[in-house]
């Protein structure tokens, strides 16, 4: 299962990169993407950790369109994999016995 924060990236970045030559308020960026305004605020938080956005004051805008772009397409190949092979389960190696590894 996907978590929420994944379309939210991807609704923000699609938006950004759509509209690259202006910048934007959490606001606005809420009213154009239908994202929660609450995650707003923390989604480009850390889209902006990761060099993907900028901001100066309270606007934001995307960073370099190309690098978006693979971020994007990691993001379809991320969500293609889940949705086919289910989502990753956190307790897969609890089971692993660690001594035959150590042979």
């Amino acid at each position: 299962m996907m978590t929420p924060a994944i379309p939210a990236k991807k609704d923000i970045l699609s938006f950004l990169t759509a509209h690259s030559e202006q910048a934007y308020t959490p606001k606005e960026i809420h009213e154009a993407t239908d994202v929660a305004r609450g995650s707003v605020d923390v989604v480009l938080s850390r889209l902006e950790d990761r060099d993907l956005v900028r901001h100066r004051g309270e606007y934001w805008a995307i960073n370099d369109a190309g690098d978006i772009e693979k971020t994007l397409s990691a993001m379809a190949t991320a969500r293609a994999a889940t949705d086919r092979l289910g989502s990753e389960d956190p307790d897969w190696g609890s089971g692993i016995d660690d001594s035959a590894a150590q042979e």
